[in-house]
């Protein structure tokens, strides 16, 4: 089982990682659930003290099921679909995970650009000679909510509980084929939310040729 070469960190961290693989064996799934399940663990801070040279790569992107307050303009729609999270830099030298905002400034063709990049990224761009491929498409953004008040559903996006938002302004010079990761995009951090209001939302697909 190559999916983790070494793990070094607390007692308590490696007692997660065993339970995390377990589970993997019991359920039978991939190296990508087994990378969402550690997602699930070491992600849940915003403010993360990482090297400022981190790659850009699946470690750097979170795709997540659309919590149940996350709707589009469409009527039953609410916590259907994914959301994305890239990681970014901050003014004070951290990096931080940030919402990523609706690209209102992309025409169709480059939405679906970009939700194709989101989704290879995720995936560490699985070689395309293989017998998996992975495209994306853009989805109707979701409404960013009120904060939810006490009592509501237990899993919400709660927009107070955000630090960081991300935006993309403007495409790259490189040509859409040659762009790896979110992050070589024009990309605005703002620690107010996204101006439109709106979050980007994908689909992902895979395919096994």
């Amino acid at each position: 089982m190559a999916l983790m070469k070494s793990c070094r960190g607390s007692s308590s961290e490696v007692g997660y990682v065993r339970f995390a693989m377990l589970a993997c064996l019991m359920l039978t799934c991939n190296g990508a659930s087994l990378r969402v399940l550690m997602r699930s663990k070491f992600n849940k801070g915003r403010h993360i003290d990482i090297p400022a040279d981190l790659p850009v790569g699946s470690q750097a992107i979170n795709i997540h099921y659309a919590e149940g307050n996350l709707c589009t303009k469409r009527r039953n729609t609410c916590g259907t679909g994914s959301r994305v999270e890239v990681l970014v830099n901050t003014e004070d030298d951290h990096q931080v995970w940030a919402p990523l905002c609706a690209a209102n400034k992309l025409n169709d063709t480059l939405q679906d650009t970009l939700a194709h990049i989101v989704c290879n990224q995720y995936q560490g761009w699985p070689d395309t000679d293989a017998s998996e491929s992975v495209t994306g498409v853009a989805e109707l953004p979701y409404i960013i909510p009120e904060a939810p008040e006490e009592g509501d559903l237990l899993w919400v996006f709660n927009p107070s509980n955000i630090t960081h938002w991300a935006t993309i302004t403007g495409w790259s010079k490189k040509p859409p084929r040659r762009i790896r990761a979110v992050q070589e995009l024009a990309l605005k951090v703002s620690t107010k939310p996204c101006k439109s209001s709106l979050l980007f939302s994908v689909k992902c697909y895979e395919q096994h040729i």
